[in-house]
């Protein structure tokens, strides 16, 4: 399912009704990038999605483990010996840190840092959720369809062209959009029900 800005490049061109997407350098192409990542953003936004969550061990040092680039911290836990046995960690602000003893296990997250309140711990598990995705250059994936990204994109270049959102194309769009998002989530959840979208979605330019 990773797809590449090639790809959604091509499609969104399709969808607007060219043949082929426009050149690299160009300022239709620039522009259709920032439109393509910010459908990608707000798609992250929606739900936490399975491929883009990561896990990774810390390092701690008196309490505290600096963490470059770090995303939001979904989950801290001490991974115990057995199933049912792990410590999860419970996030709070830097300054409730010193309102709980070490018999409670809380964390705080303040700029590159992730600071406990248990000073002997020495490394700890987290699961990553990402602020933000971008497709920036032509070496990067994403793990979403082609064809939704470039749906969701469609949407903000036709408000570019009517802010109003009142043209049938708008409307469309949208429609094509939640029909294809419901169906990647409902592949998301194949083990629950789906979770139908029945609102209008519209993603707006930043």
């Amino acid at each position: 399912m990773n797809s590449t800005l090639e790809q959604i490049q091509t499609d969104l061109a399709y969808l607007y009704g060219e043949t082929a997407a426009p050149s690299a350098s160009s300022d239709d192409y620039i522009v259709r990038t920032r439109l393509i990542n910010n459908t990608i953003n707000r798609l992250t936004r929606i739900r936490e999605w399975d491929h883009l969550v990561t896990r990774a061990t810390i390092s701690f040092t008196n309490a505290e483990a600096t963490v470059t680039g770090l995303d939001e911290v979904r989950d801290l836990r001490k991974v115990g010996s057995s199933q049912l046995d792990d410590t999860v960690y419970m996030k709070v602000r830097e300054d409730e840190l010193d309102n709980y003893d070490t018999g409670n296990y809380v964390y705080a997250v303040v700029g590159n840092k992730i600071i406990t309140n248990q000073p002997t711990i020495t490394e700890l598990s987290a699961k990553y959720y990402p602020q933000a995705v971008s497709l920036a250059t032509s070496a990067n994936t994403v793990g979403f369809p082609s064809t939704l990204i470039a749906k969701g994109a469609l949407i903000d270049l036709h408000y570019l062209e009517d802010p109003s959102g009142d043209n049938s194309d708008y409307q469309l769009d949208n429609q094509r959009f939640i029909a294809e998002l419901n169906e990647v989530e409902a592949k998301e959840n194949r083990n629950k029900e789906p979770k139908e979208m029945t609102s209008t979605y519209y993603l707006g330019v930043e």
